[in-house]
């Protein structure tokens, strides 16, 4: 507690920062899961986060915390890199338990990242066993460079033998996942569309649409913006563009690509959860907008969120979105599949 008290503060932000920016970008990797298997169950979502999360840690924990005061930690630290490879044996005969602790911690700690690359991103072992390498390569320069120049001076030892365990860990993860491969075989590629699509896919489907919408939105406004001095006229150039965006995303698009928006395709979603045509499609599609829109960008005083939650609990009754009542035939052999 005495080390942990004389870092700075912030290393507690960073922590919260990690947990809540793991639940972001767990969303891009559903997507991909779901372009590769067509399906997820609850233990996949959470082994994801999980190993965002694991990721965040691992730099936090390896980089942080920063002394509070780099100056004077500075002028009474001197801090030298420990380049002898058999370097632990040393440790092992003056410290005992303690450095038997520390080498155990820091292969652990390399074991999630060796099994994640198996299970998870099916890499190969001639391939995980450098990564595991090189991440714990870059730890350790970071660590010996004072974050590469960020912080005066180095604050911790580049320890060779760190790389050796942590990557004896990412080894002992690789085999192990190896081992629950054989238990639990991975899932097949499944490209089939689903007419269907659950909460939680037709979620990650739109959270990506929504990226691509305001990155669009942005890379178009930009240029505008530089011929217009005005910033009210800016702000509602911006607005206008990004209403144009996403009707072209969630209107247009899936209007003419059989109900898929992109990010549909890519998690093999259609919206059209029955075969309409004509007055009923183009029905269907304007409640659509209109619901989606006001739940994303009707943020005046809250009812947006007032929205997403009668949504969510119209969902827990219905298992549907309001728009999916819109008449129309259910999907069979006959009807051409969206």
């Amino acid at each position: 507690m005495t080390f942990i008290s004389s870092f700075s503060k912030p290393f507690m932000m960073s922590v919260l920062f990690g947990i809540v920016a793991s639940v972001v970008l767990t969303l891009p990797i559903l997507a991909v899961l779901y372009h590769r298997r067509n399906r997820l169950q609850i233990g996949t979502i959470l082994s994801v986060y999980l190993s965002i999360l694991y990721v965040f840690a691992l730099a936090f924990f390896t980089l942080y915390p920063l002394p509070s005061n780099p100056a004077q930690y500075c002028a009474t630290h001197h801090v030298y890199p420990q380049l002898n490879w058999l370097g632990f044996i040393d440790d092992l005969r003056s410290a005992g338990k303690r450095a038997v602790l520390q080498i155990g911690l820091n292969v652990l700690f390399f074991v999630p990242l060796g099994f994640i690359l198996k299970r998870l991103f099916r890499w190969r072992w001639y391939a995980i066993i450098p990564m595991g390498f090189a991440v714990s390569l870059l730890i350790e320069t970071s660590q010996g460079t004072g974050l590469f120049g960020l912080f005066p001076c180095a604050y911790r030892v580049f320890d060779v033998d760190d790389l050796l365990s942590n990557t004896s860990g990412a080894v002992i993860g690789l085999w192990l996942a190896s081992m629950w491969n054989r238990v639990d075989p991975p899932e097949e590629a499944n490209t089939e569309t689903v007419t269907r699509p659950g909460l939680i896919r037709r979620f990650v489907a739109f959270v990506v649409d929504y990226v691509l919408i305001v990155a669009a939105s942005f890379l178009v406004s930009i240029p505008l913006a530089l011929l217009v001095g005005s910033t009210t006229v800016n702000q509602t150039m911006a607005n206008i563009v990004t209403f144009v965006m996403f009707i072209v995303a969630e209107g247009v698009i899936p209007w003419f690509s059989r109900g898929q928006t992109l990010a549909g395709r890519f998690v093999h979603m259609t919206c059209e959860t029955k075969y309409r045509e004509r007055g009923p499609r183009a029905l269907f599609y304007v409640i659509r907008l209109v619901v989606l829109y006001c739940a994303v960008f009707l943020q005046h005083n809250g009812w947006n969120l007032i929205l997403v939650l009668v949504l969510l609990v119209f969902w827990l009754i219905k298992r549907c979105m309001p728009y999916d009542l819109v008449p129309g035939e259910e999907w069979s052999q006959e009807a051409p599949q969206q």
